[in-house]
């Protein structure tokens, strides 16, 4: 059981704020379920707080108890030894995953924000993204989400290390070593049939819970997973919704804005592109057995996907 949140807020207001005094001090306190309880409550109180309190610390008291009673708390469960199945980092726990990170479990919290606290914290320095509205080609309204750079190096290190190692489908030719647009353009070239579809929401349409489970298809334990794909997905705030342009088809619109509102993959952040790959690997094997039933070559550039084929090409059966 975790200590009563009266001792929690006034050990949390008794020096310094920032996550390595707060969890120096709030470790001493004893009856943590684990680190992963701790680090989620001390990165909660640094995204909700730039500074400690001043006088009363209730507060804080009502702000702990509040994470200490949801369904997000975490509790110590025994995990079985993990099974990997792909050649990926060996993190088994929160701190070996951190340590990896070049942060403590408290900072990893506040970067992976597993309680969805910072979708509600005002735009400053504790903003891991920059959001903006961009025009796109269908007429719906594009939101480019650009993580902070210290974010930003986090995706890129999992990418590096991680994402790397998990085999995209041979169709993939966006964002892949050694494809480009011209390698998937040569498959097609010669062929007098082309038809071109674009995959709405390509990156919104991928949750963070397709992302913690390809993590755990490689054999990391759900703690570690779900961290993971915290540092890859994000949900956008209400605030940035409703700024959303009103172009484009309506129920389109309304749809984005719907899975733009639960986690998901941000356009823009550098590890984003490697995800949908690997979760798109499905949908790669489906459209190109149906292309081989068909007489039909088929590939894909990120969200255009590409059939080719002789003048008789069946389109219809597409």
């Amino acid at each position: 059981m975790a200590p009563h949140p009266s001792a929690i807020a006034t050990a949390a207001c008794a020096g310094p704020w920032g996550t390595d005094p707060l969890t120096e001090r709030l470790a001493g306190l004893g009856g943590w379920s684990g680190p992963e309880e701790l680090a989620g409550v001390v990165g909660a109180l640094v995204a909700r707080r730039r500074r400690a309190p001043r006088g009363s610390s209730a507060g804080v008291e009502a702000e702990v108890a509040a994470l200490l009673a949801g369904p997000r708390r975490h509790r110590r469960v025994e995990q079985p030894d993990p099974v990997w199945r792909l050649p990926v980092p060996r993190w088994t726990d929160l701190s070996a995953l951190a340590t990896a990170q070049h942060l403590d479990v408290g900072e990893l919290a506040w970067f992976a924000d597993p309680g969805g606290w910072l979708r509600h914290a005002p735009d400053g320095p504790l903003t891991h993204y920059r959001r903006h509205w961009t025009p796109s080609r269908s007429g719906t309204p594009r939101l480019i989400e650009a993580p902070a750079p210290r974010l930003a190096e986090l995706q890129r290190r999992v990418a590096r290390r991680v994402l790397a190692r998990i085999p995209v489908h041979p169709a993939a030719h966006g964002h892949v070593r050694g494809r480009s647009p011209h390698t998937l353009a040569e498959e097609h070239r010669a062929r007098p049939m082309v038809l071109r579809l674009d995959l709405e929401g390509f990156y919104s349409h991928v949750t963070g819970g397709r992302v913690a489970g390809l993590l755990r298809v490689a054999g990391y334990p759900p703690a570690v997973a779900d961290t993971i794909a915290g540092l890859l997905v994000t949900a956008t705030p209400p605030g940035v919704l409703r700024a959303c342009p009103h172009r484009g088809d309506p129920a389109t619109r309304r749809r984005m804005l719907d899975r733009l509102a639960a986690p998901h993959l941000p356009q823009g952040a550098p590890s984003s592109p490697t995800v949908a790959n690997l979760l798109t690997y499905g949908l790669d094997r489906r459209l190109s057995g149906l292309a081989t039933a068909v007489g039909a070559a088929y590939g894909r550039y990120a969200d255009d996907l590409v059939f080719s084929g002789d003048a008789a090409l069946p389109v219809q059966g597409l």
